[in-house]
């Protein structure tokens, strides 16, 4: 049966294929789940807008989401939309001239996390707008001094960390300027080429000197983050941030002097996001965007002026000591021509929200509810979070604020907001704190509907106590006399919610709730749910199926029999403040075909996840697909993957993802799978955990091995065909990694550039003995920033080939060959483990590894957790059992040292095991395993066969890269390196040198 399926699987892979093929040109690949949409009228006409720019008092331009930009040709009497051609966040815009201008913007790969970066050029005024082939990470700003010369500065990618570029040829080309580990810049500003300052989140500052970048410190040690700064020529700046934030510098940045206006009740309620200047005049705007900050006298004197607006402004740009503009959320656009004395609303003129929902994270996000109210019933839509993202690399971290707000954009949402106060919820005053919080958000955004967590038993503690919280603040917001302080300096007045919800968790029914298999606009808030879902998650997971909600109090207003809609009988109609004017595409029901298409990908997906892994599907689902347009047949395709992997199909899901790519070369789920495919087929763990399958399914996959692999004239990726078994099954596995790689580099060099990607295709061209220029890509990693992740796989790779050279910051570890065998039983007692082990302190851990020519062997001696039980378990073992409510340790095994895919052996204290081939929990390798012990240890001794983890046993001189924790549950990780949180990147590990 398997055969046939196979020989079915074969025959469609090598024949229907190439049909469906079509060259690409080497342009970046479309960069948004939406990206091939049209972008409705109603949501540009909102967009919150990043950037605004004047050549003089008449001329400007501001620019958004959705890739929208506006135009005024009168200082703003009148604002004219104009075409970008793009649905991307456009957050820089920098024009020299009546004529001549750019835009800048960006946006994230779904499960990817890499961003692509946009440059818009215009030579007549944004009449025409040219998208350039710039192959740069997203950008948040751009700055240009003279027709060619430029910088911008943004994301930092894998291959350019630093996230800041120059260009010398008006924007075509970007270089990188400086080096330095991945960063994130929000906001900055450069004398010229060689002299700036940037600012990011994480508390990220540096200074750029002789085109070096040079962290700042300030004096004050503070976690608040910066978002602008302002510099001259002379050296003077001025840097503004969260808690009102307000540093000077007269020295070019080497110094720094807090500035301290407001009092802390006042300045813990400001995120200042914009700073301007024009002579000795300095003025200061943020969030809440009701008063404006000026300085005539460069900060000797300062003074607030009401802007008549609570909505929060983004920027703020003068065309002269008297004429300025700030642009913020809502699409507002408000206008000064006294210095900022007074302002004017020119857009966006007394729009506020409709629903605000306060969250602890993004996790609890309800991604249908949110695609339902704002992108399909065009309620004016603000999420705030309470607790900063925890991801699991530093890097994702400092990029979350944009996906996250990439994310709720994508679903119509009009803004995200992030409080800084609320790391924990240790605060003794965390109680008043969450509802002046509260508040002073009710206030800013004078929302309808307010959504917050329910209060159930399973609720976190800040969950329980953010509702709380708001019961209190509700009261307080609509009373004139309490926060009198947000009235008399902040013009926030008082407000009154119309209603309050409770979000529940998926088990629990509520009064309202959004099913996520509706349909809005010819696709469900299931797909929309899933789209979003990609930018805050790397792994696919399902929607649920519905969103739930408990009404908590009815204020105003009469609650309506429309369980799906929250905000219905509150007076919000279509174009009013709180609501959006609906399109036509927004409002009508989708065509019977459309519905059809909808009830085929519901089906599809039931029989996804019903299939268990079923081969034959690969077989069908070309056919099933041949209708549906092509962003839900990636979707659908990329789905499957997930659930051959789940299955433990992996040789399946790179058939599928293969399948994807050269169907769908476009879509933004192919930057992922082309990573996947060139990291799976680049395993040597995979090669080996997969061989005695491979041969059956290789069919689907071989490849012709020409003598010399050459790059493709057609840049699409070429059909797998079957051949001979004449070479080996893992070499054509790593031709095919390398032949992949290829097709990045044509198609996407941005990518090409991420070491993700190159540094597997050099471990695979080190396996086909073609490794001159792989060895020379990996010791070109060690001039990356001291410290940071893939610059120590550099300086690894130089001093293994070179041993003279300093030792990198890697610890070590040996594996002796021994002539005899042991006994397992925990006891060590042999004399192959009188050896130095290796070593954890407090609690004292340790570790010792040793070999023969058939097994490879590993000692563990842990001192135990007086706070845990250390009962023994004499039931049969299982695979793959759940040991995180036990004391274990993890070993990490990867063998050609690509830092991607390893072997993971888990063993808890009774001796139960959980192991993994990378993402793979089905690979189940025969190993022996003894536990022992006393009162104050527990000890395990393991012996696994060479042959269930390579073809050939290493020889004396080999290393490999290992990881080693140990887990006590309620604990601190211990490490042999820096502790792993997710998936592991060469920081993570150690050397086993075999001996």
């Amino acid at each position: 049966m398997i055969r046939a399926i196979l020989l079915l699987l074969c025959t469609w892979l090598s024949l229907t294929c190439a049909s469906d093929l079509a060259a690409q040109e080497a342009l970046p690949p479309e960069i948004t789940p939406g990206a091939m949409d049209a972008v409705s009228a109603p949501l540009v006409e909102d967009a919150s807008l990043f950037d605004t720019h004047f050549v003089d008092a008449q001329y400007g331009w501001a620019v958004g989401a959705h890739g929208c930009i506006w135009h005024t040709t009168d200082g703003g009497a009148h604002w004219h939309q104009q075409s970008s051609h793009v649905d991307v966040r456009l957050s820089g815009v920098w024009f020299l001239d009546r004529q001549l201008g750019w835009a800048v913007g960006g946006a994230t790969q779904p499960y990817l996390w890499t961003t692509q970066g946009i440059v818009l050029r215009t030579t007549d005024g944004g009449k025409t707008w040219k998208k350039l082939l710039a192959f740069v990470p997203a950008l948040e700003r751009v700055k240009f001094f003279d027709p060619q010369h430029g910088v911008a500065w943004g994301h930092g990618s894998g291959g350019e960390p630093l996230g800041l570029f120059a260009s010398d040829d008006g924007g075509r080309n970007w270089r990188p300027l400086g080096v330095g580990v991945p960063s994130v810049w929000w906001g900055g500003d450069f004398v010229d080429q060689r002299q700036g300052i940037i600012v990011g989140p994480g508390g990220q500052m540096a200074r750029l000197v002789a085109g070096d970048a040079v962290p700042i410190t300030l004096d004050q040690q503070t976690t608040r983050n910066a978002h602008a700064v302002r510099l001259s020529a002379d050296g003077i700046g001025w840097m503004v941030g969260e808690a009102g934030m307000i540093e000077h510098t007269t020295d070019r940045g080497a110094n720094w002097e807090a500035i301290s206006i407001l009092p802390e009740e006042i300045a813990n309620h400001i995120q200042w996001r914009s700073v301007a200047t024009m002579g000795e005049n300095v003025w200061i705007a943020g969030s809440p965007g009701s008063v404006v900050l000026h300085s005539p006298d460069a900060g000797d004197s300062w003074q607030g002026y009401a802007t008549g607006s609570c909505t929060p402004l983004n920027q703020l740009t003068f065309a002269d000591e008297s004429h300025g503009w700030a642009v913020g959320d809502f699409g507002a656009i408000l206008h000064t021509s006294d210095g900022g004395q007074t302002w004017q609303t020119q857009r966006g003129e007394a729009e506020r929200s409709a629903v605000l929902m306060i969250l602890e994270n993004e996790r609890e996000l309800p991604l249908a509810a949110l695609a339902k109210l704002a992108k399909c019933d065009g309620y004016r839509t603000i999420v705030h979070l309470l607790t900063p993202p925890r991801d699991d690399f530093r890097f994702d971290q400092l990029s979350a604020t944009a996906r996250i707000d990439e994310a709720i954009t994508f679903l119509g949402g009009n803004a995200v907001t992030h409080a800084w106060q609320f790391p924990s919820n240790e605060h003794e005053d965390l109680d008043t704190r969450l509802a002046a919080e509260i508040v002073r958000l009710l206030r800013t955004w004078q929302p309808l509907v307010l959504i917050v967590p329910d209060a159930h038993e399973a609720s976190t503690g800040l969950g329980k106590r953010i509702a709380a919280a708001a019961e209190i603040a509700v009261t307080q917001a609509a009373d004139e006399n309490h926060f009198l302080s947000l009235s008399e300096q902040l013009a926030l007045t008082p407000w009154q919610v119309s209603r309050i919800y409770a979000l529940l968790p998926p088990d629990m029914r509520g009064t309202h709730r959004v099913q996520s298999e509706e349909t809005i606009a010819g696709t469900s808030l299931a797909d929309s749910s899933i789209a979003a879902r990609s930018l805050l998650s790397r792994e696919f997971s399902p929607p649920e199926i519905a969103d739930e909600f408990r009404l908590l109090a009815s204020l105003a207003g009469e609650p309506t029999a429309q369980i799906d809609d929250l905000v219905a009988g509150l007076g919000a109609t279509p174009g009013s403040a709180s609501r959006r004017a609906l399109s036509s595409q927004d409002i009508s029901l989708a065509a019977q075909s459309q519905q059809r298409l909808i009830e085929k990908r519901r089906n599809l997906r039931n029989i996804f996840r019903a299939s268990g892994g079923n081969p034959a599907l690969l077989g069908q689902v070309g056919q099933m697909l041949t209708d549906m347009d092509p962003t839900a047949a990636a979707a659908l395709l990329y789905e499957l993957a997930t659930h051959f992997q789940k299955a433990g199909q992996l040789d399946l899901k790179a058939a599928t993802l293969e399948l994807m790519a050269r169907r769908y070369p476009s879509d933004p789920l192919v930057d992922a799978a082309l990573v996947w495919l060139v990291q799976y087929y680049a395993s040597g763990e995979a090669a080996h955990a997969y061989h005695q399958i491979t041969p059956a399914v290789a069919q689907a996959i071989a490849v012709e091995v020409p003598s010399e692999v050459s790059p493709q004239t057609d840049s699409s990726v070429e059909p797998a065909t079957a051949t001979s078994y004449e070479k080996s099954l893992d070499f054509q596995r790593f031709t095919r990694a390398v032949q992949i790689t290829q097709h990045i580099a044509q198609t996407r060099p941005l990518l090409h550039s991420e070491p993700q990607v190159r540094v597997p295709w050099a471990i695979a061209e080190r396996k086909r003995s073609i490794p001159a220029v792989a060895e020379k890509y990996l010791e070109s990693l060690s001039l990356r920033a001291p410290g940071e992740a893939w610059q120590l796989c550099g300086s690894i790779e130089r001093w293994l080939t070179e041993p003279g050279r300093p030792k990198p910051p890697v610890p070590l570890a040996d594996c002796r060959f021994s002539a005899e065998k042991p006994h397992l039983d925990g006891t060590f007692d042999e004399p192959m483990w009188q050896q130095e082990f290796v070593k954890f302190e407090t609690p004292s851990s340790e570790f010792l590894f040793t070999r023969d020519e058939e097994y490879f062997y590993f000692a563990v001696r842990c001192e135990k957790d007086p706070a845990l039980s250390y009962s023994t378990d004499d039931r049969p073992r299982t695979y793959d059992t759940d040991l995180t409510s036990h004391d274990r340790v993890s070993i990490l095994l990867d063998m050609d040292r690509d830092y991607t895919t390893y072997f993971d052996l888990t063993i808890d204290h009774r001796g139960w095991t959980n192991d993994a081939c990378w993402q793979d929990h089905s690979w189940n390798p025969q190993w022996f395993v003894a536990a022992g012990g006393d009162e104050k240890t527990w000890t395990i001794e393991v012996a696994i066969p060479w042959s269930e983890l390579t073809a050939t046993p290493p020889e004396i001189g080999d290393t490999w890269a290992i990881g080693i924790e140990r887990f006590v549950p309620g604990k601190k990780t211990q490490s042999l390196a820096r502790p792993l949180v997710g998936e592991p990147d060469p920081t993570n590990y150690g050397l086993l040198r075999f001996k």
